[in-house]
């Protein structure tokens, strides 16, 4: 989640890039930080679904601290998602396990 782009993507446990996404940052803004997230996720679940593969877990890098899944204050590229419980909402839109963490860690 840069102030260029922000990227999604899937990995294996080898480290195996399967399918990767990203929208500039400024048409996210736009639609709104979370949702473009949201949709980001949903895409690269789809393109593995295609290929009879299945997202085991999510990780989202953010641009500022994060507390229990919540994120604090982040970049001004991101500030719409000051005080959004994104972990939680992802892992229950998704149905798997989420990591946030601040993306300098």
């Amino acid at each position: 989640m840069g102030g260029t782009t922000i990227a999604a993507g899937a990995v294996t446990a080898d480290g195996e890039v399967l399918h990767d996404e990203n929208v500039l940052t400024h048409d996210a803004a736009a639609a709104g930080t979370l949702v473009t997230i949201e949709r980001l996720v949903q895409r690269v679940s789809g393109a593995l679904a295609a290929r009879g593969l299945t997202v085991a877990g999510i990780g989202v890098g953010v641009p500022g601290p994060v507390d229990a899944g919540v994120v604090g204050a982040p970049a001004p590229h991101a500030a719409d998602l000051v005080g959004q419980p994104l972990g939680p909402r992802l892992a229950a839109h998704f149905g798997v396990p989420v990591f946030v963490d601040n993306d300098v860690n």
